[in-house]
């Protein structure tokens, strides 16, 4: 899988892609006839080639190709609603399908041919897809670094005018001084410990 995936940021997503998908056309058939041999070498040639070929073909190039289609404000809906649809009903009925198929013929072939409709109907909604790999990203503006001072004199005027700081009201009784002592002798002194 991970050599599929270097592999298509090569040559691109969708020719790895249709590859893996066009193994398991050509290999639909051949796999259950290696499988009904009963020889385990050639059953595990049989999913080794299915498996580490057409599918992993796909599942290498699967995450890149994906997140490469839909923008940053869609990505994670597009997605997941694609990949857990498409899961559901082509991974999740497949078993019951072939199941069903397999008992109603006593044969694989229905099963190689349900195969194939599958892989078809991959390769059609590939083709239509674009290409995603070398493709350039939208341009960003460089974020513009300013100086701290700068900042701060972005921020007082804010809004086009200067905020300026108002003096705080004198405390009635100190004959209109501001008293600012915090020591023992303060007037709030004797409210230590209290909240208002």
């Amino acid at each position: 899988m991970v050599g599929f995936g270097a592999l298509s940021d090569r040559i691109g997503r969708r020719p790895v892609y249709m590859a893996g998908a066009a193994t398991l056309v050509v290999f639909a058939f051949p796999f259950f006839w290696l499988v009904d041999t009963g020889t385990p070498a050639l059953v595990w040639l049989a999913f080794i080639i299915a498996l580490g070929v057409g599918h992993g073909a796909m599942i290498g190039t699967q995450p890149s190709f994906f997140t490469e289609l839909f923008g940053k404000s869609s990505r994670y809906r597009a997605i997941s609603l694609g990949h857990e649809h498409a899961s559901l009903f082509a991974g999740g009925l497949s078993p019951l399908i072939a199941t069903a198929l397999l008992a109603a013929t006593n044969s694989s072939w229905p099963i190689s041919l349900y195969l194939v409709g599958l892989s078809c109907i991959t390769l059609v909604a590939v083709h239509f897809a674009r290409e995603t790999v070398q493709r350039d990203a939208p341009a960003t503006a460089a974020p513009r670094l300013e100086p701290a001072d700068t900042q701060i004199a972005r921020i007082r005027y804010a809004g086009g005018r200067r905020s300026q700081r108002r003096p705080p009201k004198p405390q009635p009784g100190l004959g209109g001084r501001q008293h600012t002592s915090t020591g023992a002798n303060s007037p709030t002194a004797s409210f230590k410990g209290r909240q208002w």
